[in-house]
């Protein structure tokens, strides 16, 4: 009878122990699943920051494009104009 004691005992230490080191990396993953979501939470961030600034540029580009036309068209009529005016 105390042997079968002794093994339910130690048995049970056993299982204790195997649950405290499951609670101890429970704590430990979600300490992580906490720093993860905060990084995926940032990098969400500059992921929008980062396609606002691409919308800008682009939009800057395209500006710069349409005056480079405009100019392009002007000069052609400058010279279209001026080689009227010679001949």
């Amino acid at each position: 009878m105390r042997d079968l004691s002794a093994h339910e005992k130690h048995e049970f230490q056993k299982l204790q122990k195997d649950l405290d080191l499951r609670k101890s990396e429970i704590a430990e993953l979600a300490r992580t699943k906490e720093k993860l979501s905060s990084r995926v939470e940032e990098m969400d961030n500059q992921i929008s920051d980062l396609q606002e600034q691409t919308q800008r540029e682009k939009e800057a580009a395209l500006e710069t494009l349409a005056d480079r036309e405009i100019t392009i068209a002007k000069f052609c009529e400058l010279v279209q104009q001026s080689q009227e005016l010679h001949s």
